[in-house]
């Protein structure tokens, strides 16, 4: 039995040694998610200053991204004969790297010509001004926006 003590020790301490290994790991090969992030990036520092608080940077980076994508996205590249009718949704997903960069994108989408557009307005979204953090290290965030609109299947005056 005194033989197995040391043993067990020595188990113990290298499985301890092995979860901080495995947890600096994950931290260093994956995405932290917006949601749980300590300091989330900064997209434009004249309305999201480093000066507010983390929920209210979270909330403006959010309402940046947000108004960027409204003023960008063009709900019309759908042509009339390929018209999904009704409220339109979309998933778009994106990582904001280390460096502020907007990388993988991915959107799940009703129409081909959707998930195009969806990538091209999230690539015209700028290099953040400061990337996210997370335990005072910068790191790769992943993110995502939904993109709902409704369409419809009138006609506009002088489109006979």
């Amino acid at each position: 039995m005194k033989q197995l003590f040391p043993l067990i020790l020595l188990f113990l301490n290298a499985s301890i040694y092995s979860q901080e290994k495995t947890d600096e790991a994950i931290e260093e090969s994956h995405k932290i998610p917006f949601a749980i992030i300590e300091k989330p990036p900064i997209y434009n520092e004249i309305h999201c200053h480093e000066k507010l608080s983390n929920s209210e940077l979270k909330k403006c980076f959010t309402r940046s991204i947000a108004n960027h994508v409204s003023r960008h996205f063009n709900a019309n590249v759908v042509k009339r004969s390929e018209l999904l009718v009704g409220q339109i949704r979309i998933r778009a997903f994106f990582t904001i790297d280390k460096e502020g960069n907007i990388k993988d994108i991915k959107a799940e989408v009703p129409h081909p010509k959707y998930e195009e557009e969806t990538f091209r307005v999230l690539k015209l979204i700028p290099k953040m001004k400061k990337p996210g953090y997370h335990k005072g290290k910068p790191v790769s965030i992943s993110y995502m926006i939904p993109i709902v609109f409704n369409m419809d299947n009138s006609e506009s005056p002088g489109n006979n």
